[in-house]
């Protein structure tokens, strides 16, 4: 038996099925793990969600406004009008414009300071990704020192060991 305190409930939204609302967690445990735990994110600080309209990255778009942060939201397509990511991003910035105008962009809508978290769920879709981050970061870069090197885990492949 689990005992939850009642407080941490709350109803499955009815558009949901009780498959798809079985995994909203999942999402938010993933985005506080990388933006909270392991990113250590703070309040004040700026921090841009790549993959800003898909599960996780509009999980840690709410995160990290929840904890006072700036959300840069990067993707292919804005998030739709209707989620709660559309409503919290401060800036968005679309990653078709390539990695020199990524950069640009986003340290132009930093003042020239970048940002001090860079969260990519979806590494591999986009070529070039690792140095971009990189250069996004605002000197000195914490997330090295505090985490250790970057690891990049296909996800979609390692689940593939589980799923039937």
């Amino acid at each position: 038996m689990l005992a939850i305190p009642a407080a941490a409930l709350t109803r499955k939204p009815e558009r949901l099925s009780f498959e798809e609302a079985s995994v909203v967690g999942v999402s938010f445990i993933t985005g506080w793990l990388g933006a909270i735990e392991a990113a250590q994110l703070a309040k004040g600080e700026n921090i841009a969600v790549f993959g800003v309209s898909g599960g996780v990255g509009g999980a840690v778009a709410q995160i990290a406004h929840a904890v006072g942060a700036r959300v840069i939201g990067v993707d292919r397509v804005r998030p739709a009008d209707d989620t709660p990511a559309a409503s919290i991003i401060e800036e968005f910035v679309a990653l078709d414009s390539g990695p020199q105008d990524i950069g640009s962009t986003i340290r132009r809508l930093t003042a020239g300071n970048g940002v001090e978290v860079v969260y990519d769920d979806r590494v591999e879709a986009f070529e070039g990704a690792g140095p971009l981050m990189l250069a996004l970061h605002r000197p000195p870069g914490r997330l090295r020192p505090r985490v250790g090197p970057v690891v990049h885990v296909a996800v979609r492949r390692l689940s593939r060991r589980w799923t039937p």
